[in-house]
């Protein structure tokens, strides 16, 4: 499992961008290889002007700390890439 930054959004003056799980899985059945993939959001990250905060998909906050321990430097990098 691996997660990544989407891009950022931006609606207005909301930046919004969302943290995903993502995995690829390469198969092979006899003579035949293929590979499957997930992608799923776990945070949403949003920012107005100098204030970010973070939501799982459900609404529930979520702290910076924990967004950093999915993804470390998540947070600063959505914050810097306005």
């Amino acid at each position: 499992m691996r997660y990544r930054l989407d891009e950022t959004r931006h609606v207005g003056a909301l930046r919004i961008a969302a943290l995903v799980e993502q995995d690829v899985t390469p198969s092979r059945f006899a003579s035949a290889a293929f590979i499957t993939g997930r992608k799923r959001p776990v945070a949403l990250l949003f920012a107005r002007g100098e204030v970010c905060w973070a939501m799982t998909p459900e609404g529930a906050a979520l702290e910076k700390s924990t967004v950093e321990t999915l993804m470390p430097g998540a947070w600063e990098r959505f914050r810097r890439n306005g």
